[in-house]
């Protein structure tokens, strides 16, 4: 996904794939002791990461909710458009 455009649409079973992988991810976030979780999301000019904090109460609830999003349009074989 995202080779050379803005956007993609994934078909229901790339949907489901991301869903299995995000499954994944809320399990091994379920099992963290950490209380806070870093990423990076970009870079800076200077090829620096640039991170974000957040408390991994807050990522677990919000990517579930987003899994759940997944799993529903999976049933319901929708396909969705993914914007970067």
């Amino acid at each position: 996904m995202f080779d050379q455009y803005e956007e993609d649409e994934a078909a229901t079973p790339v949907v489901e794939v991301i869903a299995d992988a995000l499954k994944k991810r809320v399990q091994s976030l379920r099992v963290s002791d950490a209380i806070t979780i870093e990423f990076v999301y970009g870079r800076a000019s200077d090829h620096e990461p640039l991170t974000a904090r957040v408390q991994r109460s807050q990522l677990l609830s919000e990517v579930t909710v987003f899994h759940d999003f997944l799993v529903n349009a999976v049933v319901e074989r929708r396909c969705l458009s993914f914007p970067l």
